[in-house]
Order: C-alpha cells, then sequence, then structure tokens
C-alpha cells in the first residue's frame, strides 16, 4: 500500500484495528507509513454512514454534556482576551486550546467545517465574535443563532459562501475525512490570502500507542480515517501554500478509564468520560501533560497553518 499522504511505499505497517465505540465490532486492515508516520485505514469503508448513530455520536449529543461544556466555554472565554477566574482553573485540570482564535480580530469571518450543531460558535458569538459560521454535512437542519444563519447543512466542497474567511478550522473534523488532498484543496480557496488554517484532532501517539496499543480509544475505527503526525501534516499541506506556525498537543483525560472498559470487555461504557473523572485523571497527570507536550507527543494536537500568499 502506497501511503495516500506521501506517497511512501517502503517500510509501511500493517495494522489490524478492532472496532470498540458506540457499539462497532470487527476488525479493520490500516497500516502505518514508514516515512510520515501516519495510520491510516487502506480502504474506506462502502457504508461509512452506518457507523454513525447521530443519537450517540459525540458532536451530536450536546444536551449529555452540559455541565461540561459551560466549563469548557469558560475555559475559552478566559483563553479569548477575557481572563475568567473559573476558566483558567478549568484550563489548569482540564486542558483544551482555544488560543488560535486570538489570530483573528472579532470582525474577521471565520468558518468551522463538520463542527456538528455548533455549540462552540454559540460561544465564539457571546464573545462577539461576529462573523463566525459552520457547515456540517450530517446535521438534520440548518442552525441558526439570534434569527441568523450559525450553521448551514451541507459539503463545505459544494456549497457557494458569498466571501472568504481569515480562518478556516476543522475541530475534530479531518480525521474523518478520507480524500484528504481534495478537502485540503477546496478549503484552500476558502482562506484568504494571510489567513489560517486550523486542525484539532487526535494524532498518532508513540506514548499513547505503547501505553495502550489496541485499547487506545482515539483509533476509533474505521470513523478515523487517518491518525495524523506532525510531519504527515506538513506532507499534507505540502502542495499548498502554507507554512505550519503551530503545532501544539495536550494529554486525552479520557484515554485511561475507556481503555480500561476495552480491555475489561465493556465497550458499551464507551461513550465518552464524565467531567469529574476527567479531572480526577488530569490532575494525576500534570507530570506526562508537560513531558508530552514539550515531546509534541500528546493525544490530541491543534496545528495553525498559515497561508503564505
Amino acid at each position: 500500500m502506497n501511503c495516500r499522504i506521501c506517497g511512501n511505499n517502503q517500510g509501511n505497517k500493517e495494522i489490524k484495528l478492532k472496532g470498540t465505540m458506540y457499539g462497532t465490532t470487527g476488525e479493520y486492515r490500516y497500516f502505518r507509513c514508514g516515512r510520515c508516520g501516519c495510520l491510516q485505514i487502506e480502504n474506506m469503508p462502502d457504508d461509512i454512514g452506518a457507523f454513525y448513530d447521530t443519537g450517540k455520536y459525540y458532536a451530536f449529543n450536546m444536551e449529555k454534556r452540559k455541565l461540561k461544556n459551560k466549563l469548557l466555554s469558560l475555559q475559552m472565554k478566559n483563553q479569548v482576551k477575557h481572563f475568567d477566574l473559573l476558566g483558567k482553573a478549568v484550563e489548569m485540570i482540564y486542558p483544551v486550546n482555544y488560543y488560535f482564535y486570538n489570530l483573528i480580530t472579532k470582525s474577521d469571518a471565520l468558518l468551522d467545517v463538520g463542527c456538528g450543531e455548533g455549540e462552540m460558535l454559540c460561544w465564539l458569538k457571546e464573545l462577539g465574535y461576529e462573523k463566525v459560521m459552520g457547515i456540517d454535512p450530517y446535521i438534520p437542519e440548518d442552525r441558526y443563532y439570534k434569527g441568523e444563519m450559525l450553521v448551514c447543512k451541507g459539503d463545505a466542497k459544494d456549497y457557494r459562501f458569498e466571501h472568504k474567511f481569515k480562518m478556516v478550522t476543522m475541530i475534530h473534523a479531518l480525521e474523518h475525512v478520507y480524500e484528504q488532498q481534495m478537502e485540503i484543496a477546496a478549503l484552500d480557496k476558502l482562506v484568504e490570502s494571510g489567513g489560517y488554517m486550523v486542525f484539532q484532532l487526535p494524532v498518532f501517539s508513540e506514548y499513547y500507542w505503547k501505553e495502550y496499543g489496541q485499547n487506545l480509544y482515539t483509533l476509533d475505527p474505521p470513523r478515523h480515517f487517518y491518525l495524523h503526525t506532525k510531519k504527515s501534516l506538513q506532507e499534507l499541506m505540502k502542495p499548498f501554500s502554507y507554512e505550519m506556525i503551530s503545532y501544539q498537543t495536550e494529554i486525552d483525560v479520557a484515554i485511561p478509564k475507556m481503555a480500561k472498559n476495552i480491555e475489561n470487555n465493556e465497550v458499551e461504557k464507551n461513550t465518552g468520560t464524565g467531567f469529574v473523572s476527567g479531572t480526577l485523571t488530569a490532575l494525576t497527570s500534570q507530570k506526562l501533560r508537560k513531558r508530552l507536550k514539550k515531546e509534541e507527543d500528546g493525544a490530541i494536537a491543534t496545528v495553525v497553518f498559515k497561508k503564505v500568499r
């Protein structure tokens, strides 16, 4: 198999992964590129839509995350030019990176691709960002915020936008895209010169793979077609006019608990982790968090590319 990211066909290692999340079972053939390190599925399933239950999958299940989302919104508030003491405390124990929003002004246009119901866009609206919108092909219908369109149902490759954007983001979305170069080519047309393309996504971590292997829930086959590395993301963007200006990783506090569920064959419990249990994991993982951040080897990466022309 040739790597679909960098084209390499030397030293690629086949890996069979078992389905463990949201009722998924069976075995799926992946391989890891010997050059860029990207873990990728061999072939896209015939009916990938069958693996997405909108009643269970995280992007659509916001009601069960009310407390968690409230605290995360305070963390965003603290990071995005509004000091908030509680939000700062949340960031210290349950880290999520929202700092990249500071790269744009509150009057700049932002598009979030694959945003689900658009809850984070609502948070940005409440913080004063005037021109934010999202697009997602899987929501039931368009979403509105105070009478204005917030999220449109559709695909960014096909939708006709009225203007370009200073920033295009994909928050836990790129890993679900099979034709990656085609997706980036389409999104590139939407980014204005000097603008940004931002990805937040699970990545292949040497530490977490060694520690948990097949029990690592962020693998999530077959829904996650790719687990990138820093190098493979650079390879993905190489044909386009972008410079990687930031690559920051964080731990995933859900991994230990969910790995234990998988190991004990209690996969029906793997629909997420509570804020309290996640906080306890975070509090006992501060040394690991600092180490993996320094080594750029965390489970979740926030990656910022700037369009240079």
